[in-house]
């Protein structure tokens, strides 16, 4: 009987196509040996590059919601805490940290490893300050619709953390231009994604901060002019220490903004 042959690649498929999409590359700087997409596929990232973030950021809210059962359901956030900032600086966001960290300190080694460790003391304080309790006074929603509100602070703040990140690299190519050296890749997702694009966008975290915070009495739109005014500032102060936009400047400016938003509702909360 003669031997039938299995692709073993099969089942590999649908994490190279996600691993090879522009999105993911802008975000995460990285294709893992995968074909990557033509310059002009770029052009049309931005709305690939919001859609990956939010589900990022589903993934955050469930890791964080998994790892609070199993310890018991603690008002200690310690263990959500500690899995979220390792799939953080594990996954998609490695190079975008260490690339802030970079724009900031410069590249010497010492300086980046202290830098990041800074960083992550920052974002880690700020998640352990966030209540493990569910909110009671605010609108409700019809059950069809109730999933895309979680119950708990910290889940709300870790769904629109990348969201924010990932609109900032938006607006930056409305207000800096592609570094000559940033490459094909770049230069396509600044020349695709225009005014109408981000504006559009922006409806995205603006419209579920709103939904997710309206309780706090106008201070939610405090909170998103405050994230919009980071946006905007985050992707030209970048640029101009790369000498224009880079992969580096972009997802620096998605972290920054990423950090300014959780400090920034902590501030208003």
């Amino acid at each position: 009987m003669p031997e039938t042959s299995h692709d073993n690649t099969s089942g590999r498929r649908p994490l190279r196509w996600i691993l090879s999409r522009p999105s993911y590359v802008l975000l995460s700087g990285e294709a893992a040996g995968v074909p990557l997409a033509t310059p002009s596929a770029y052009a049309r990232a931005w709305a690939g590059l919001m859609l990956l973030s939010l589900g990022w950021g589903g993934v955050w809210v469930g890791l964080w919601g998994g790892a609070w059962r199993l310890v018991a359901r603690s008002d200690v956030l310690f263990a959500p805490v500690a899995v979220v900032l390792g799939v953080m600086l594990l996954g998609p966001y490695r190079r975008a940290v260490t690339a802030l960290v970079g724009l900031i300190l410069g590249n010497e080694p010492t300086e980046r490893m202290t830098g990041t460790a800074a960083l992550v003391a920052v974002v880690a304080l700020a998640l352990l300050a966030l209540r493990a309790d569910p909110y009671h006074h605010e609108l409700s929603l019809p059950t069809p619709l109730a999933w895309l509100r979680p119950t708990f602070e910290a889940q709300r703040v870790l769904l629109l953390m990348p969201v924010w990140g990932a609109w900032a690299m938006l607006i930056s190519v409305q207000f800096a231009r592609p570094s000559p050296a940033a490459g094909a890749a770049v230069t396509a997702f600044a020349r695709g994604c225009g005014p109408v694009a981000a504006v559009l966008a922006l409806t995205v975290p603006g419209g579920l901060t709103w939904l997710y915070f309206h309780f706090l009495g106008g201070w939610e739109l405090a909170l998103i002019g405050a994230v919009v005014i980071a946006a905007v500032a985050a992707g030209p102060l970048a640029a101009r220490r790369t000498g224009g936009l880079t992969h580096d400047a972009l997802r620096g400016a998605n972290v920054a903004v990423q950090v300014v938003f959780i400090l920034a509702y902590l501030a208003v909360i």
